[in-house]
């Protein structure tokens, strides 16, 4: 098996890049929230997710793209036309009318109604986009990836949530759960669930970027603060057993692989940076990373021998859930694949995610891989184009 943890991403796009600069240069939009936009306008450089614009507007330098950003109300569909905002070499970020782009990179949440509204109207103008889906239903993604054999050990038991029984059902059989929303993203509203024998039941999860704990002697008052939690919108809830996680230092483990397709389609394992959860959190969000080599060579004193084995291991399985997924939804240009190991060394997948924030490579890996990142996704708009 071809080891192809990050250096074949950078080899990749290396090997690609005379190609990439002899072919038609192309128009890329990346569609993002309003107040990115307001921000680069004041030319703001220190907000959290300013990395990535940069990094963006450095790889479309690099790999001669045209390159704007935009938001809901830049969008003029009747001229077909859009005001983006774009940055010149040693110039400041600026906005002009630009066409249509070749293709769409679409970067907003799923929540925002304008985006669906403007995504169904470029959808029907035939408009290329990166991902065939701008977000994932959780549930459904785990159910249809629970049909190939082949990833089925992979796969934590997944339930459905329909109200008190199936919580209490659960909770017989498993000793510790987490509820997760279907379209939830960044670990908003995770709750886990652990059952303590003649005590009641510990609850932790995460709302405004905090972790809040308590306990519940009673099932049917745990229940209750779920639906506030939730809003009583249980239906979009589902449950998942909990992983019995590979831990440091009594802090949780888990990967975010960033895979991705190249100028040739090809498929890349760019970076699988390695998320250390804050003391005591049941997620990894706003986590420490670092990179794999390093974690498993300098915490767990992995030898070369080894850390090549599991790399061969999450090779293979990161190849089957991404082209599963594509199986499923049709041809994407970037996954955030999240997974785990457990306390006995086996794989497990969590989730994957359609916009993934490249904050984990950014910790782990620094600026130049997110923008080798970008520059793999340019090459594949350009792949897109060619393959019309």
């Amino acid at each position: 098996m071809n080891l192809s943890f990050f250096s074949e991403g950078l080899k990749n796009f290396n090997q690609n890049k005379k190609s990439l600069l002899s072919n038609k240069k192309i128009v890329v939009g990346v569609f993002v929230r309003e107040n990115f936009i307001k921000k680069l306008m004041k030319q703001d450089s220190d907000f959290k997710m300013y990395f990535m614009f940069n990094e963006f507007y450095k790889a479309s330098e690099d790999t001669d793209t045209t390159l704007y950003f935009f938001g809901c109300h830049d969008i003029d569909f009747d001229r077909r036309k859009i005001v983006g905002t774009f940055r010149e070499k040693g110039r400041e970020w600026s906005n002009k009318e630009f066409p249509f782009p070749d293709v769409i990179f679409d970067r907003v949440h799923n929540s925002n109604q304008s985006a669906e509204i403007a995504r169904e109207k470029f959808k029907e103008l035939n408009i290329k986009t990166m991902n065939p889906k701008s977000y994932f239903d959780k549930k459904e993604l785990l159910e249809e990836l629970l049909k190939f054999k082949s990833l089925e050990p992979y796969i934590p038991r997944t339930a459905p949530f329909n109200g008190y029984d199936d919580l209490e059902k659960i909770l017989i059989e498993e000793k510790s759960i987490y509820l997760k929303d279907i379209y939830g993203r960044a670990g908003i509203r995770i709750m886990k669930i652990k059952k303590i024998k003649k005590k009641g039941y510990r609850y932790q999860y995460s709302l405004n970027k905090k972790i809040h704990k308590g306990m519940e002697k009673n099932l049917k008052k745990l229940y209750q603060k779920i639906l506030k939690l939730y809003k009583g919108k249980e239906n979009q809830v589902y449950i998942q057993t909990a992983i019995n996680l590979l831990r440091v230092e009594n802090k949780i483990v888990d990967m975010r692989a960033e895979v991705q397709r190249d100028r040739n389609g090809g498929l890349v394992i760019l970076a699988v940076p390695v998320r250390i959860a804050q003391k005591g959190a049941h997620i990894t969000t706003h986590s420490e990373a670092v990179s794999f080599q390093t974690f498993f060579r300098d915490q767990l004193n992995y030898s070369e021998q080894e850390i090549n084995k599991l790399k061969n291991q999450i090779d293979h399985f990161l190849r089957e859930v991404y082209m599963k997924t594509e199986q499923i939804y049709g041809s994407f240009g970037q996954l955030g694949i999240d997974f785990a190991l457990d306390k006995n060394k086996k794989l497990w997948f969590i989730e994957c995610n359609a916009k993934s924030a490249q904050v984990s490579i950014l910790k782990a890996y620094g600026e130049n891989m997110v923008q080798e990142s970008f520059k793999n996704n340019l090459g594949y708009a350009k792949f897109l184009v060619d393959s019309n």
